[in-house]
């Protein structure tokens, strides 16, 4: 009798114990997460790296073809202007002026014939001994030997010229920042054989994101200081490669000139475009998929949303979203979530 009693008074435990233990091992198996709050400002702060650069940078090249025999200067070079770069092999081209001025000469003891002809055949006619004919010949061959003689004085010039293009120089003073060709090596017209930097000002050239018009102004972060940086230029068109903007910026009241390709820090202050733009820590971006995303917490499950990237820094993420001031999204370990998927937030 004590053992019936005993059971009944045991079984109501077991039952709720059976029931109670599903409950507790799906919230064992529940990972945690870390939340971030979204939060909104009107400014941000856009950080990017950026080169410096010349104002002005071209790549030189020679203006006739030939095959480089010398080269004057090395990368890193400060040149002033008209100083040699490169010499071409000028043989051919000295060959072809001394074959061009013996046509010049030739020209003009044409043209002297002519002239003495047409003086002799208007002597005559005038003495009726010649006729108009022999007259009005002589004087389209003095035409005919004048108009050779500015064809070979044309040409003259230009064989001229190109034994001077034998010598590639410094447009200006400069640095020559690389080498692209070496002595012994053939080159045709317009082949660039090195990249050159006009001495002057110098800038900063950064990238933007496509969605983020380049602002007018920003500062450049030197180790103990900063300048102030103006806008110049940006390109008409977005770059396919990485969808970002090419824009340059003039370093003002630099204490001295800055290493040509050094890379710097540059900040600029962003006005916010509307109220869907919110700082986001970049472990919360999760690159899966097509588009960035981040992961949205509603009702202990997480969604992913989608994002576009305005800016990014060293710790964070200027994003564009679906989303609200207040929202709570994952801050770290978004790959291991999937759609649906039941969270537990971390306090």
């Amino acid at each position: 009798m004590k053992q019936t009693t005993l059971a009944w008074v045991l079984l109501p435990a077991l039952m709720l114990s059976a029931c109670s233990e599903p409950e507790s091992l799906s919230e064992a198996n529940t990972p945690y997460v870390k939340a971030y709050e979204l939060t909104t400002t009107s400014t941000d702060i856009f950080s990017v790296s950026g080169v410096v650069r010349a104002e002005t940078e071209t790549a030189l090249a020679f203006q006739v073809s030939g095959q480089i025999t010398t080269r004057h200067v090395n990368s890193g070079q400060q040149v002033k202007q008209d100083d040699v770069l490169f010499t071409l092999d000028s043989r051919d081209l000295q060959q072809q002026y001394q074959a061009v001025t013996a046509e010049h000469k030739a020209a003009e003891s044409a043209l002297a014939i002519a002239e003495a002809d047409v003086k002799r055949q208007t002597e005559l006619f005038t003495a009726s001994i010649s006729s108009a004919f022999a007259k009005e010949r002589a004087e389209l061959q003095l035409a005919e030997a004048q108009s050779r003689l500015d064809l070979s004085a044309a040409r003259l010039s230009q064989a001229k010229n190109a034994l001077g293009y034998a010598e590639l120089k410094a447009p200006a003073a400069g640095q020559v920042l690389s080498l692209i060709a070496e002595a012994g090596q053939v080159v045709a017209v317009a082949q660039p054989v090195l990249r050159f930097a006009y001495a002057g000002a110098r800038e900063v050239e950064v990238f933007f994101p496509e969605q983020l018009t380049p602002p007018k102004a920003g500062k450049l972060l030197l180790a103990d200081s900063s300048l102030t940086l103006s806008f110049r230029e940006a390109d008409g068109e977005v770059q396919q490669e990485g969808r970002v903007l090419r824009a340059r910026y003039r370093i003002k009241d630099a204490p001295e000139p800055l290493r040509l390709g050094s890379i710097v820090r540059a900040v600029f202050s962003v006005n916010s475009q509307q109220d869907s733009q919110f700082q986001v820590p970049l472990g919360a971006l999760s690159e899966r998929g097509t588009q960035a995303q981040v992961w949205q917490i509603a009702d202990d499950k997480v969604q992913p949303v989608a994002v576009q990237i305005v800016s990014m820094s060293e710790e964070y993420a200027l994003i564009r979203a679906e989303l609200a001031p207040g929202d709570l999204i994952v801050a770290t370990g978004t790959h291991l979530l999937k759609a649906d998927m039941a969270v537990q937030v971390k306090k």
